[in-house]
């Protein structure tokens, strides 16, 4: 009686245990699942037929939340496009009156450069209240095909001629084009421009170029670096590297910013001290046809 008891016991053990995992494995394809949701992400949703009553009412209730949590950001994403366009009407007439104001003085004067400096902080005023925007959008226009070089391009024509004059261009032989929003990805390059520009005297190097599997806008500047310590941590808003945060005047968001576009085009910012300067690597993925590439 023992031993058909243990007989039993073991197969009753084997016809659970498979039984048990026969049960969990919905819920562990539901946990996978979930782990594939992006944060970036609009309009996804989870399966609700998992053949599991438990598991189909918990993915409806997620998807209930999602959907709130979407209209929620939609809510937002209005209220700030609207707040930009009040914003920026009055801002950019302020810039150009001031700067009238500025030519109808004699240069050299002290009215005359105290204007200018109004002038520059408006200007200042407007960029960062530009980047505060993009940061607030939560998804990138991913259908559009966006030429990096072209971007580039475009960026280096909105500096000064003095600023301009100190970017050298290199470009690979292949074309560098990607998936994109071309006002984000303007943004992002224009601002590791500004960086480099702001802290280093020399040239500036851009490089774009195609590898195997990614598209690389790299920025090279010849100045101090940043330590260690600050290359971990300028990535965050209203953070600034140590060494220049009394030098040069900024608001610590430029690259946040990047980074934030960066990963709305599933890529990532690199930064590196060389020896000679920092350099800032945006890595991207490839453009490919959508037939090529399925449904985004």
């Amino acid at each position: 009686m023992i031993l058909n008891a243990l007989a039993v016991t073991v197969v009753l053990a084997i016809l659970g245990r498979r039984w048990l995992r026969t049960r969990l494995s919905p819920l562990a394809e539901f946990e996978r699942e979930l782990g594939t949701l992006r944060v970036l992400d609009r309009n996804q949703r989870i399966e609700s037929d998992w053949g599991v009553a438990e598991v189909d009412t918990l993915a409806s209730t997620l998807n209930s939340l999602l959907e709130r949590i979407q209209r929620s950001v939609e809510r937002e994403q209005r209220f700030v496009a609207d707040a930009a366009h009040e914003l920026r009407t009055p801002l950019t007439r302020l810039c150009g009156q001031l700067e009238l104001a500025s030519g109808e003085l004699p240069a050299g004067s002290a009215l005359h450069d105290r204007i200018t400096a109004a002038a520059r902080t408006s200007q200042e005023l407007g960029r960062t209240m530009e980047i505060l925007l993009a940061l607030a959008r939560n998804q990138a226009i991913t259908g559009e095909a966006v030429d990096l070089d072209e971007v580039v391009a475009a960026c280096v024509a909105s500096l000064s001629p003095v600023d301009a004059a100190r970017v050298h261009v290199r470009q690979g032989n292949e074309p560098v084009i990607v998936r994109g929003d071309e006002l984000l990805l303007r943004l992002a390059v224009g601002n590791l421009l500004d960086n480099a520009l702001k802290y280093s005297p020399g040239a500036v190097e851009v490089h774009t170029r195609t590898g195997a599997d990614e598209i690389v806008v790299q920025v090279d500047d010849h100045g101090a670096g940043l330590s260690e310590a600050d290359l971990a941590r300028v990535r965050t808003p209203f953070v600034r590297g140590t060494n220049h945060a009394r030098r040069v005047r900024g608001a610590g968001l430029g690259l946040a910013l990047v980074e934030h576009v960066a990963a709305l085009h599933r890529g990532s910012l690199g930064l590196v001290n060389t020896g000679s300067g920092t350099r800032a690597t945006l890595q991207f993925s490839p453009w490919c046809s959508s037939t090529a590439s399925g449904p985004d």
